[in-house]
């Protein structure tokens, strides 16, 4: 019997990004993620994961000069446990069996 499954949702995590210039004028694109402290689902692998924005947030997060910093900031919360799940995988880049 095959048993239908629900399409992954998409998701995006709150970042940053910069453009620096070097000394000799060339441009350095630089990037990081945002973490916050781990929800009750992830506490057990980590003690901090991705800010993972709500589908709502992401064109203020995108467009922040229209925002006040304070509304910005309150996006930056562990998503709900609740909202995530877990599932096997095969292994990936195990360096002990090398």
């Amino acid at each position: 019997m095959l048993r239908r499954v629900a399409p992954p949702r998409l998701f995006a995590f709150a970042g940053l990004w910069e453009v620096w210039l070097g000394p000799d004028g060339s441009e350095l694109y630089t990037v990081t993620i945002i973490t916050t402290t781990a929800n009750a689902f992830m506490a057990p692998y980590h003690h901090r994961m991705p800010v993972i924005l709500d589908p709502a947030d992401y064109a203020a997060w995108l467009c922040p000069d229209e925002c006040a910093p304070d509304e910005l900031l309150v996006m930056l919360r562990p998503l709900p446990a609740e909202m995530m799940e877990a599932f096997a995988v095969s292994m990936v880049n195990n360096t002990l069996s090398e």
